[in-house]
């Protein structure tokens, strides 16, 4: 109770005073409560791609054996660099593939010349593989219904050229204020966003599904929303307390 705050200084006197004491106590905490309030209440939403919104996690993965297949390079070698560099680039797991089945035998211009010949074929498959693969359920949906009531984001660990070509191809452009893929960094970009909506980034939600994800949002200082493979888009308006909502 608002009483159980007053020190005895504050009740004594009249009924009148102690009234007004209480109201000034009240206006007080009740106004910090709604400043607090609006300073915590999500006002944009940022989504990763890749296994947040499509299903396409193992096939970026299979793609990097499916590039090596003809190579030489062994299955146990691409799957040592993976687990060595779960939120590596392709670039550097390209990289460090060739390192190791080259024995560094190749010069640095030779090198990165493969790493870009690679880099070109797993970017079709892996292009290709994430335009047409399955969607969480409901993600069209759920992505045009939140696009009516709040900013939305894209921000994903893809090369940016080839995620907005399959963001165009599935046709969600029309859901995101941005689009943003690699090099950008997601720590930094969080916290971009949230100047350009002149928010707070306590008011940004990074929904991802790695620890990459989680990560960037920790360090920004945004809230995150973990999501898995049984997890329904619905949780995002859970997550905001409309999923009642029509």
């Amino acid at each position: 109770m608002v009483k159980d705050c007053f020190t005895t200084e504050d009740t004594e006197g009249t009924e009148g005073e102690g009234f007004k004491a209480a109201s000034r106590l009240t206006y007080s905490v009740n106004s910090s409560a709604i400043i607090k309030e609006k300073k915590l209440s999500i006002r944009v939403i940022v989504f990763d791609y890749d296994g947040t919104l499509v299903f396409s996690n193992e096939i970026k993965r299979r793609a990097y054996w499916d590039i090596f297949q003809h190579e030489g390079v062994s299955h146990q070698l691409v799957a040592e660099v993976l687990a060595d560099f779960p939120n590596g680039s392709r670039f550097d797991i390209i990289r460090n593939i060739l390192v190791h089945h080259h024995k560094g035998a190749l010069f640095a211009e030779q090198l990165e010349s493969e790493v870009n010949r690679f880099a070109g074929a797993y970017d079709r498959i892996a292009t290709e593989g994430a335009a047409t693969c399955l969607e969480r359920l409901g993600a069209s949906e759920e992505l045009n219904m939140l696009s009516q009531r709040y900013p939305l984001y894209l921000l994903s660990a893809t090369l940016e050229t080839s995620l907005k070509s399959i963001v165009q191809r599935r046709g969600w452009e029309r859901f995101f204020r941005l689009v943003r893929g690699f090099p950008c960094e997601k720590a930094d970009e969080l916290l971009t966003i949230a100047r350009l909506e002149q928010v707070d980034i306590s008011s940004v939600l990074m929904v991802g599904d790695s620890d990459m994800d989680r990560d960037a949002a920790s360090s920004a200082g945004a809230r995150y929303c973990q999501f898995d493979d049984a997890t329904p888009m619905s949780a995002v308006r859970a997550r905001l307390g409309c999923q009642n909502e029509q």
